[in-house]
């Protein structure tokens, strides 16, 4: 649970709370100001004023006063209510649910159906009864923040890409599994750094990352286009093969590896391709793999040459 998550719930225990303690108000009776307010009158020289019957216009002024407080308490108690009701939809309005309706924006809407029409109708008791029902449903919720919600989204495009692409790569199981989640693009430019060993692997890199940051289609195939130049020029700087395929065969010697860094370049060729939608989380991907093999071949390289000049 992130922290918008619990400061959301703990928002609507205090909003319960209050309905809670303001429900056992409505019941109270109203302020004896009137009556005391009409004794008040009889004690200061009503019966001077009015001789006649001081006793029954007594009564009838001590029964408005009670009345009019009765009706201020009620008008003051509704507006209690509706500033209650009125808290927990703007409350609502600012979180979502964490469900499957979760998908191109936050879904508030959801929520503000538990605080609809009903909580206007009726008497204070009622409303309040019909509000801390909803703020029970509400609470038992997996809310999340609205300003949350596009990092949520992006992982679980992530997550599909993830799972879409271990299916089609088996070779890159293990590597798609600890790539983790999306990150920003000064993550990726970090990771992929060690690999600027030279102006032909750091243009391209430099490139993919550029177009990260850009966005849209055509932005993150082009990236995709460029790592898969990154790729081949960096294996070509690490074994002297002009052609990527020669220089994997001469670095890699195990076939299971081999495998590997042939379907990262049949990756990032299909992500390039004119043909194919590419999406932020393919580059992102694109990019995590890359690092991860990267790393494996500058480690093969160290292995097979040690610190010797480049085999040519």
């Amino acid at each position: 649970m992130s922290a918008g998550t619990g400061l959301g719930k703990a928002q609507f225990a205090v909003l319960r709370l209050g309905a809670i303690q303001l429900m056992n108000n409505v019941s109270a009776p109203p302020s004896a100001a009137g009556a005391a307010g009409g004794q008040i009158l009889l004690n200061a020289g009503l019966r001077e004023l009015v001789p006649w019957g001081w006793k029954g216009t007594g009564r009838k002024i001590v029964s408005g006063m009670e009345r009019s407080a009765k009706i201020t308490a009620r008008q003051q108690m509704q507006q209690r209510v509706d500033a209650l009701v009125n808290q927990a939809r703007a409350l609502a309005a600012s979180y979502s649910v964490n469900d499957s309706s979760l998908r191109a924006a936050p879904n508030s809407a959801k929520l503000l159906r538990r605080f609809g029409q009903a909580l206007d109708r009726g008497p204070p008791a009622s409303r309040l009864r019909a509000l801390v029902g909803a703020i029970d449903v509400v609470s038992a919720l997996d809310l999340i923040p609205n300003q949350e919600v596009p990092l949520i989204l992006e992982r679980r495009r992530f997550e599909r890409v993830q799972v879409q692409t271990e299916k089609s790569a088996p070779e890159l199981a293990e590597l798609i599994r600890r790539s983790g989640s999306p990150q920003d693009p000064n993550y990726y430019e970090a990771r992929i750094s060690p690999f600027r060993v030279s102006p032909k692997v750091a243009e391209p890199l430099d490139g993919a990352i550029a177009r990260l940051r850009e966005g849209g289609p055509d932005a993150f195939r082009q990236g995709a286009g460029s790592l898969r130049v990154a790729l081949e020029a960096l294996l070509a700087e690490l074994t002297g093969e002009r052609e990527w395929q020669s220089a994997v065969g001469r670095l890699v010697t195990s076939k299971e590896e081999r495998g590997i860094v042939q379907r990262l370049h049949r990756l990032l060729s299909r992500s390039a391709h004119a043909g194919h939608v590419t999406s932020k989380a393919d580059l992102q991907l694109g990019l995590d793999l890359f690092a991860a093999v990267g790393a494996r071949l500058v480690q093969l390289r160290g292995e097979r040459f040690g610190s010797e000049p480049r085999p040519s």
